[in-house]
């Protein structure tokens, strides 16, 4: 799990937990980081994380935002950024 701003930050590693409350307990401590949201950052940072997991397993990905991407020169269209994401889970 990753927050994000300006960027994105992994703060959670699928081996940090060994059941769902412990996973529960750590997203409750993610830091809000009450700045600009970069999802097209964010993406492309849980992309990557998948793609250097192990393959066989399941993979999935929830992403939850305060609003929308800020507007930005260099922001890169969700749909564009959303793509390695997609051809990781599919």
């Amino acid at each position: 799990m990753s927050t994000f701003s300006d960027d994105p930050i992994l703060v959670i590693k699928f081996d940090d937990y060994s059941n769902l409350e412990q996973f529960q307990t750590l997203v409750d401590r993610v830091p809000y980081m009450m700045q600009r949201t970069r999802i097209d950052k964010a993406l492309k940072m849980a992309s990557d994380v998948m793609g250097a997991s192990l393959r066989g397993y399941t993979k999935r990905a929830s992403v939850m935002t305060d609003g929308r991407q800020t507007r930005d020169p260099d922001a890169i269209n969700l749909r564009v950024a959303s793509r390695g994401l997609f051809d990781q889970v599919n």
